[in-house]
């Protein structure tokens, strides 16, 4: 099991219903499981997706994600399924699972992520979750564990995309009306 760090600046039009920010499928490991990072009425959420349309919530923030305001939101998971999320850097709630290997190896051609969205099969969006309403910016996703201290000190710093454990460096700005990203990796 790899580690993961997933970080991303959000600035939302409103933090009503659950819109999605991030969205991973797990391939082959369990072929209909995505996990998803979402706004659900202002408060960051980590959940497992199975089933279609069945959603486990793994965490929920304590703090809320203001509209009009850009926040930075993260989340990160052990290689022994331990999970943070964080918001503007801050730890704001930890749990621990084993049901999800979420991998954004650069090699392996299983691990896809979508952004703002949640994936589709056959067209159809395979979520209770809304598209996110509001702008997205620099997604990082790591194979490795970023500790507090190093998501407060580099939250803002720019990268090169030749940073150590980088995977993803996703910089243009994706906005309600876009067309969300989704890649392999």
């Amino acid at each position: 099991d790899l580690s993961l760090t997933a970080e991303l600046w959000i600035n939302p039009v409103a933090t009503t219903n659950n819109q999605t920010l991030l969205a991973m499928l797990d391939y082959p490991q369990q072929a209909a499981v995505q996990a998803v990072l979402s706004l659900t009425n202002g408060f960051l959420q980590l959940s497992v997706l199975t089933s279609g349309t069945s959603t486990t919530t793994l965490l929920t923030s304590t703090n809320t994600v203001t509209a009009g305001v850009w926040s930075h939101v993260a989340f990160t998971k052990s290689s022994s399924g331990a999970l943070s999320l964080y918001v503007n850097g801050v730890p704001d709630a930890s749990g621990s699972v084993t049901n999800f290997n979420a991998q954004p190896v650069a090699n392996a051609t299983y691990a896809q992520v979508a952004v703002g969205q949640a994936f589709t099969v056959n067209g159809a969006v395979r979520s209770p979750l809304s598209p996110f309403a509001g702008e997205i910016r620099e997604v990082r996703m790591w194979s490795t564990l970023a500790s507090a201290g190093t998501l407060l000190q580099n939250m803002s710093l720019g990268l090169s995309g030749g940073e150590v454990g980088l995977q993803h460096l996703i910089t243009p700005t994706w906005q309600e009306s876009a067309t969300p990203y989704s890649g392999s990796t």
